[in-house]
């Protein structure tokens, strides 16, 4: 297939492969799905379902208190305003999230991971802060009693 290249904005509905009908990106209102054999493979709206039905998602947060729920995955954390403070959930084996401060200039600023009491993070019952503007965690979830939240990544902006 060729295609002539055009330059600006195209407004085009629900692309078909023309080779496959039951194969397309399907746009609607605030959504994208991706479809193959007619079946959605990938559903994008604030909420990243996959086929299988495991969903995700990247939130902005600020502020105290913020629950995790089961489809977050990457929390940008705007430490700009003050502490910004994650209560974490049960673990689950192989879950991977992710938390990173991204407001450039909160150097004196904390992102808090709380523990709900039971739960250990990096093999300590204790809540674990990060300190500094844009920097970050990857967090995985093992369910081995004493390590259910487990830092398997840091980084932080180069000197």
């Amino acid at each position: 297939m060729a295609y002539k290249v055009s330059s600006g904005e195209r407004k085009l509905g629900d692309i078909i492969n023309e080779d496959d009908v039951d194969t397309k990106i399907d746009f609607s209102s605030n959504q994208i799905d991706l479809q193959v054999g007619g079946n959605s493979r990938l559903d994008i709206q604030n909420l990243i379902t996959f086929a299988g039905g495991l969903k995700l998602r990247a939130r902005e947060i600020t502020g105290n208190t913020n629950a995790m729920d089961d489809t977050d995955c990457v929390f940008f954390c705007n430490t700009q305003g003050g502490t910004v403070k994650i209560q974490l959930q049960a673990a689950t084996a192989g879950r991977v999230i992710v938390v990173i401060d991204s407001a450039g200039n909160a150097d004196n600023q904390a992102i808090t991971l709380q523990s709900n009491g039971s739960e250990y993070i990096n093999f300590s019952t204790a809540d674990y802060a990060i300190n500094g503007a844009e920097t970050g965690l990857i967090l995985m979830g093992t369910g081995i009693a004493n390590a259910h939240w487990v830092i398997v990544g840091k980084f932080e902006p180069p000197p």
